[in-house]
């Protein structure tokens, strides 16, 4: 009998607040502030047409009034420096130790993602903000905690807009208190919408549209049940050729590692984001509501039997952040131009970047995949499963993702011998 995981246990920022910290990102970039701070995060959510923005602050003439006064005002013009003044939640307290470690991943994601979108849009010669200001950050960590305390494993722009209220002394409040906007007011906006969520209301299309990068492929490569995009599936299925697997696996599992990678520090994808990549499938389905697909079903299996041998995700997640190590990009892992062959140069450009991040992998993480593909072919198997890669992890007792789960005690020995059943079958 197949063990069933479907259960998250980690929240983290969804597509659509990473995507809307990107913007924030960009924003600030563009115009050359020097620190991202909630008075650029405030002017994004104004500038969005959304729900969260509209609570926060109602009213166009109102929101007109603030989002200009953020674009004119500068350094010297500001009473707050954006750094956080508050007292600060102990860091032994329930689940605070996961709220900060996921501020900073999500942090990482939406300035990868702000890399990869809009580096060419930016002057010449500008410097990416490797830590956002003070007050930003705890209101990045303060929307985790409403997301917890909300009981939902997704932190969304609501959250985000609602944490900036939170945090008091800031550039964010002291532009709205200037244009005479009702905190009071807004934080009660804010506090029906969350209620309103919790009651069954259908959420904004923000929270519904922007879907995880690896349901996205899934989706658009007809995995799901729909068609999907006739380049994505033309694209898989020549990548799956190329390979020899026959499956998109490689290809999803790649992508979900390359994403850890970036939320976790690191330049290129190591063995442990090839590790993390498994669960965080598993998570990203069960969120949406999605049964796998018949080539990723025994993922669900897989995270079931990691689990009851001792992986706890959450854990696993913040111990494997970067200790700062640099590693050198090898051959990618997705297509190049070379084998996509799509009709259109712009095709070929979007189906890159759907398949791939553009980060690389380590020698010793790719090698792991060619010997994935390599297992499959000696057992005669047509294709790669989750299952053979992580049975090739622990096949390397000396390797990164080995080390992870045994400094977490998970019973290398009983994964094993499940693996070996679930293979057998």
């Amino acid at each position: 009998m197949e063990q069933q995981s479907h259960t998250v246990t980690t929240t983290e920022f969804a597509a659509d607040a990473v995507e809307l910290l990107s913007r924030t990102i960009r924003y600030s970039m563009k115009r050359d502030d020097g620190t991202t701070g909630t008075e650029h995060l405030v002017h994004t959510l104004l500038d969005d047409n959304e729900k969260p923005g509209a609570a926060l602050v109602p009213g166009l003439n109102k929101s007109t009034s603030v989002a200009g006064r953020i674009m004119a005002m500068e350094d010297r013009h500001w009473v707050h420096d954006d750094g956080f003044h508050g007292e600060p939640v102990a860091l032994d307290a329930p689940g605070e130790e996961d709220n900060r470690f996921e501020a900073t991943a999500a942090w990482r994601e939406a300035l990868k993602l702000a890399e990869l979108k809009y580096a060419r849009k930016l002057p010449e010669g500008a410097t990416w903000p490797e830590q956002p200001s003070g007050a930003l950050r705890e209101v990045l960590v303060g929307s985790v905690r409403l997301a917890r305390t909300e009981g939902t494993y997704e932190v969304h722009g609501r959250h985000l807009a609602r944490a900036v209220l939170n945090v008091g002394k800031c550039r964010a409040v002291e532009v709205m208190t200037l244009c005479r906007v009702d905190l009071a007011a807004s934080a009660s906006a804010l506090d029906a919408q969350a209620e309103a969520v919790r009651g069954g209301a259908k959420p904004w299309p923000s929270e519904t549209d922007t879907e995880d990068g690896s349901v996205r492929l899934l989706r658009q490569s007809g995995l799901l049940g729909e068609r999907g995009k006739w380049w994505v599936r033309g694209l898989m299925s020549l990548m799956s050729r190329t390979s020899g697997d026959g499956s998109p696996v490689v290809s999803v599992l790649s992508s979900e590692a390359r994403r850890q990678a970036a939320r976790h520090g690191r330049k290129v994808a190591e063995q442990e984001d090839l590790l993390l990549a498994i669960p965080a499938l598993d998570r990203a389905l069960t969120l949406a509501g999605e049964t796998p697909p018949e080539a990723l079903r025994s993922n669900t299996t897989v995270v079931g039997l990691l689990r009851s041998h001792g992986m706890d995700h959450a854990l696993l997640v913040r111990a494997a952040d970067s200790d700062g190590r640099p590693a050198e990009p090898t051959e990618p892992a997705g297509p190049t131009e070379s084998t996509a062959r799509d009709e259109s140069a712009e095709s070929a450009e979007s189906a890159e970047s759907a398949t791939q991040d553009h980060t690389g992998f380590t020698a010793d993480a790719y090698r792991i995949l060619s010997k994935a593909r390599l297992l499959v072919a000696e057992r005669g198997a047509s294709t790669v499963g989750v299952e053979d890669v992580l049975t090739v992890l622990l096949d390397d007792t000396d390797g990164r993702a080995v080390r992870l789960l045994q400094d977490h005690g998970v019973d290398l020995a009983g994964v094993r011998a499940g693996l070996d059943g679930l293979i057998a079958t």
